[in-house]
């Protein structure tokens, strides 16, 4: 070969550009030297393929050689680029020690190939004992042996190539001879290297005594090869990450030395790696972690792991598809394992105590479960194992087979071999295995007994060699099922009949040394047959509408069962039999059963449960009766086309019963043809009332006005409705306090008189949620679950049309309103019915839940702001800010069930004067709201207005930050209430009515007293400040009224996104001081000199970002006044303010005709309702009655 001189040339280039002069660097020219046949490489430099090439050699016979191959490089530090070019061989040996190679690069370093196609050799390229060197880029193919051989070699770079249809291993690692193997190939990178369609894809192998170590796969591809993807043999301290194996025989192949922990526990293959698109989970060191379904694995190995489980999973195609190596105490469950090599594998001494239990492992190329020596106390049960190579290889010692399915292996059914000894087989079945259904080899002390052995070839079993081996234990227990010994004609005769042969079993013609002393004449002949069938029981008597009149009750009914029942419970009671005795298949039984029958009206029902068992401890579902007590017999209570209220009283037909001390009357209708009545009033003398709307056309109206004739305490007693196809209104009024107790407020028309409305669901037990129990105030109505068509309803009266809906089968509702029949102030609709239901309220559509309650707070006016009913609505939030004088600590919680009213801000009302109102707006307002668990309740308002909310909270009125129609697109207004509490260190806490002062533009809140009464000579007033802010300063000056001092004048702060609080403790002469209830127009108000009022000035400053230390003066007062005790006075109603008072003004609006005492009834009632208080009458109140306007008064009473 000619060798070319490499030149080096300097060439110094001077630029001038300005004053700057630059010199261009050295550059060193190289060389490339042609290849363009086989050839030797002695010179280390760069070489290029110039044009494909042929090996035209003869193919070489023994000894092999290096020189066997077309490119030889026997130098370091060489580059070849084969530019796409072809090495084409003569053809391979297909020997495995043939150097015969495209490429070989023997104990060289620094080599790089790449870019360079290789076919037709042994192999590709070949590496011997060499380092550090780079493949790159090459395509491998159709090579006898390898693409790429890496013997002995470590450090060196493949990445990016292309090895397919070689004849054996697309890319490989291993030493080439054995007495080479103690030099593995370590810490070698195979990074995105493609080999697909070889007998195998990739093998990262090394001698078991001496694993390699460091080497790396990362993102390579491994398709459709004969055999196997990826084989990892013998590694330690590896990483596999981002590698794709598909479509192989066998995806992913993984072993190593079983005693040397290093080639399990410090590699890293991570999920990354995929086995036909599922994850490899490859873990290390587990501990009481279940791998289940969820983890979608593709294989599964487990190393150095303890109390994991295994369960539901389907892997296929890798070898093994388990494995657990050093791992303990663990659980493979469920598991479908298919086409792997081995289906589980568990290896090392410290496998210990594991279940292999209810997987599905069949057509595994070899043992579908392999259990190495160091394997010990295995359970392997109810497995079915079909179809394998072998299925259980039991290498292992002190294991259990039980209940297994071991059918059609094409070797052994069971192996056990090389010295596993003191296993136990029980139970199993083999059947049809082509090599022996067990084959025991150098085993010892197994005991294989109570299986069931069918067909297998050429014989059962087969003990080639082994001791102490038994097939038999003592009779009951006996021996196995031989299905070529059961009948006389194989020589099995049973003249006892115990189920077992008279002789032996011995078969040593096909399985030596086999004798099983009590063989079994039936498959599965050990089981006993069990009985897994329940009971069954009926009660007979009592019945749901039985009336009990005693607390011993007789409870009858039937029982049966397939084997013979043996005992019967009621209430826990043991029954009799009528007849006969225990056991028995069709029995009539009785017991009598102990109860405590209710003392008053409304106590629970009575329940009677029964339940039977038999001699295998199988016990019935029970059967429950439970006895209503609602005193309706059976007739009334599964009519229906009645409606009627729960008896609770009354006397029916004269018909009486006594219970413990309170009297159960039995209701019936006492005519059998309603009554037909006209439109008008009636007074009905009987005890149950039936009444039937007579079809004609209009709406036809009924009131009953008695309904009963039982004394004033008791409730309406029965109210029974019948529709025919007309429109039917009924009110029953109570005899004792003359209010409507159960209004109808209902138009209902039924499209056929076959519908009906009822109590008594029937198929729907509604009486067992306690929300949905029917109570006494409202107007229920239900529907025949078994109605036919759908009942519509409305909620009418003689004017208007309020709600409209549909009652479908076992529907039901109950509506209750406030105000009168003509003019309804609210409505409220309950949903009893268990699913949800959609209607319309004043033509708006409105949906129910089960359970839930909806209130139209503007009844005949459409609109559903905030779900009031109305077309608009004040949500009004109330929260108290309790300060604890001890730690100055602040708690802000919502406050539950304040009573907020609305009321309308009369004309021309500054805000300087809208808090001397307060009280005076609060019980003028007609609408009245409370609050719920999270302080908030919505008030529905007819129109958009200057509405003012107030709460009320034990006697404590709030203020109200605004009066504005602050109105949102949704029609809602918010208003926040606030008042403040203070808790002093006796625990003792006192409510104030509190404001809001807010600085402008800021979210820097300070709540503080609107007014304070004063009941002791010292008291605290609290004063909470509040921001989301960064950071404000605050200090408040507090000053005193006359007479008053206070323990320090000033108070600072600085605020950081948090609540603070201040105290001043506030020191009066009470003598000096105005009584509460005279100052109460005159709290709030600025610009006048009041007795008693305290000025507050806050000075904030802001140092918030952009706040720039501005500086804001807040400046209030309030009043401060003596709390007075109520007076206690005698005298006649008193004198009028302005031409009214409470008397008179009741007088002349309660209707003509009443009796002073009436009069001073309702008096009363509106005093007490709205805080009122009369002196002369001994009534306390917040308000002074004699300063109230007439037409304040008149507003009360309307």
């Amino acid at each position: 070969m000619n060798k070319k001189i490499i030149l080096s040339i300097f060439i110094i280039t001077t630029v001038v550009v300005g004053s700057f002069v630059f010199l261009a660097p050295k550059v060193e020219a190289q060389t490339v030297t042609p290849i363009t046949s086989c050839s030797t490489i002695t010179t280390p430099g760069n070489y290029e393929l110039t044009g494909n090439i042929t090996d035209t050699r003869p193919l070489p016979s023994s000894p092999f050689t290096k020189y066997n191959a077309c490119i030889v490089v026997d130098t370091d530090n060489v580059v070849i680029e084969g530019n796409g070019f072809t090495i084409t061989g003569p053809g391979g040996l297909g020997r495995s020690d043939s150097r015969l190679s495209g490429i070989d690069i023997s104990t060289r370093s620094g080599v790089t190939v790449k870019k360079l196609k290789i076919e037709k050799f042994d192999t590709g390229i070949f590496l011997y004992f060499s380092n550090n060197n780079n493949l790159e880029q090459n395509t491998l193919r159709l090579n006898t042996l390898y693409g790429i051989a890496l013997f002995s070699s470590s450090g060196n770079t493949v990445k990016n190539n292309i090895s397919n249809l070689n004849g054996q291993i697309g890319i490989r690692t291993s030493f080439f001879n054995f007495s080479e193997r103690g030099t593995p190939s370590n810490n070698n990178s195979f990074l995105n290297n493609t080999a697909n369609a070889n007998v195998i894809g990739f093998q990262i192998s090394s001698f078991v005594s001496f694993p390699s170590a460091g080497n790396i796969l990362d993102g390579n591809i491994a398709q459709s090869n004969s055999s196997v993807g990826l084989t990892i043999f013998s590694q330690k301290n590896m990483q596999a990450v981002n590698n794709t194996m598909s479509g192989n025989k066998f995806n992913f192949n993984f072993s190593g030395n079983e005693s040397d922990d290093s080639q399990y526990i410090t590699n890293v293959i991570d999920t990354t790696n995929t086995v036909d698109g599922k994850p490899i989970y490859y873990i290390v060191g587990a501990t009481n972690q279940t791998f289940d379904s969820s983890t979608n694995a593709g294989t599964f190995y487990c190393s150095n792991c303890d109390n994991i489980t295994v369960k539901d999973l389907s892997i296929s195609k890798n070898n093994p598809a388990i494995l657990l190596h050093r791992t303990t105490n663990s659980l493979i469950k469920n598991t479908s394992l298919t086409l792997n090599g081995k289906g589980i594998h568990l290896e090392n001494n410290n496998s210990t105590n594991n279940i292999i239990s209810e997987n599905t492992i069949t057509n595994n190329v070899d043992s579908g479960i392999y259990l190495r020596p160091t394997a010990v106390n295995t359970l392997v049960k109810d497995n079915i194992i079909n179809s394998n190579s072998v299925g259980v290889q039991l290498e292992a010692n002190n294991s259990i087979l039980l209940h297994n399915t071991i059918n059609g292996n094409t070797n052994y059914g069971v192996l056990l071999a090389f010295g596993s000894f003191s296993n136990t087989l029980k139970e199993n079945t083999f059947q049809g295995n082509n090599f022996y259904g067990v084959f025991l080899s150098g085993s010892n002390n197994n005991q294989v007994y109570n299986n069931n052995f069918i067909s297998n070839s050429p014989g059962q079993v087969n003990r080639a060699s082994g001791t102490g081996n038994v097939f038999n234990i003592a009779v009951p227990i006996g021996g196995n099922y031989w299905n070529n010994y059961d009948a006389p004609s194989e020589g099995c005769n049973d003249t006892n009949s115990d189920n077992f042969c008279d002789l032996p079993y011995q078969k040593p013609s096909n399985s030596p040394g086999v004798t099983d002393n009590f063989p079994w004449t039936t498959q599965d002949g050990w089981i006993v047959p069990t009985d897994s069938t329940p009971p069954t029981i009926t009660i007979t008597t009592p019945t749901t509408d039985s009336i009990l009149t005693s607390s011993s009750v007789t409870v009858t009914g039937t029982a049966s069962d397939n084997i013979g029942v043996t005992s019967i419970l009621v209430n826990g009671t043991p029954a009799t039999l009528t007849s006969g005795s225990f056991p028995c298949t069709s029995c009539n039984w009785t017991a009598t059963v102990s109860v405590t029958l209710p003392t008053t009206a409304g106590n629970s029902a009575l329940n009677f449960t029964a339940s039977a068992s038999d001699a295998e401890s199988n016990t019935s579902n029970p059967a429950s009766v439970t006895v209503d007590n609602d005193g309706i017999d059976a007739t009334i209570d599964t009519d229906d086309f009645t409606y009627s209220n729960t008896f609770t009283d009354g006397v029916t037909n004269g018909t009486v019963t006594t219970r413990n001390g309170w009297t159960l009357h039995v209701s019936d209708i006492t005519t059998e043809t309603p009554r037909s009545l006209s439109s008008g009033t009636y007074n009905v003398s009987e005890n149950g009332v039936q009444v039937e709307v007579v079809a004609g056309s209009g709406t036809l109206y009924a009131n009953i006005s008695t309904c009963h004739t039982v004394p004033s305490s008791s409730s309406p007693e029965t109210v029974l409705i019948r529709t025919n196809n007309v429109a039917g209104n009924v009110t029953c009024v109570t005899t004792g306090t003359g209010t409507n107790n159960t209004t109808m407020l209902f138009a209902m028309t039924a499209s056929n008189s076959d519908l009906g409305l009822k109590k008594g669901f029937g198929s729907i037990n509604w009486l067992t949620t306690a929300a949905n129990q029917l109570g006494a105030s409202g107007s229920p109505i239900f529907a025949g679950d078994n109605n036919t068509e759908n009942l519509n309803w409305t909620v009418a009266n003689d004017t208007t049309t309020f709600m409209t809906g549909l009652l479908t089968p076992g529907d039901a509702k109950d509506v209750t309103f406030t105000g009168t029949f003509e003019s309804p102030t609210s409505i409220s609709i309950k949903n009893l019915a268990g699913t949800q239901n959609i209607f319309t309220s004043d033509g708006d559509t409105t949906t129910l839940d089960p359970g839930e309650t909806f209130t139209d707070q503007c009844p005949g006016i459409s609109g559903n702001a905030g779900n009031t009913g109305c077309p608009f609505a004040k949500k009004v939030s109330v929260t108290m800010h309790n300060v604890n004088q001890s730690t100055k600590a602040v708690t802000q919680t919502p406050v539950v069930g304040a009573i907020v009213r609305v009321a309308k801000v009369p004309e021309n009302t500054s805000t300087a004067s809208l808090f001397n109102q307060m009280v005076d707006l609060y019980n003028a307002a007609t609408i009245e709201c409370t609050t719920n668990l999270q302080g908030i309740t919505y008030c529905g308002l007819f129109s958009i207005e200057k509405y003012l909310p107030i709460a009320k909270i034990d006697n404590i009125y709030t203020t109200t930050p605004n009066f504005n129609a602050n109105y949102g697109s949704d029609n809602i207004s918010f208003d926040n209430l606030q008042v403040l509490s203070v808790t002093d260190k006796n625990n003792v806490t006192k409510l104030i009515p509190a404001k809001n002062t807010q600085v402008i533009g800021s979210l820097f809140n300070i709540y503080e007293p609107a007014m304070f009464e004063i009941s002791n000579t010292t008291e605290y007033v609290p004063f909470v400040y509040q921001t989301e802010n960064d950071y404000w300063t605050i200090v408040t000056n507090f000053t005193p009224p006359s007479n008053c001092t206070s323990d320090t004048g000033e108070f600072q702060a600085s605020l950081n996104n948090e609540t603070q609080a201040a105290i001043f403790t506030l020191t009066c002469d009470l003598s000096t001081l105005a009584e509460a209830r005279q100052n109460i127009i005159a709290q709030a108000s600025f610009g006048q000199s009041v007795k008693g009022l305290a000025k507050v000035s806050h000075v904030t400053t802001d140092f918030t970002e952009g706040g720039k230390g501005k500086k804001t003066n807040l400046v209030s007062q309030f009043a401060v006044s003596k709390a007075r005790a109520p007076e206690k006075a005698k005298g006649k109603p008193f004198a009028a303010k302005k031409g009214g008072s409470l008397w008179s003004v009741a007088k002349a609006t309660i209707n003509n005709g009443v009796t002073d005492r009436e009069v001073a009834n309702r008096v009363k009632e509106v005093a007490q309702q709205y805080d009122i208080a009369i002196p002369e009458w001994g009534i306390a109140g917040k308000l002074d009655a004699r300063r109230l306007s007439a037409a304040l008064i008149e507003s009360l009473f309307r």
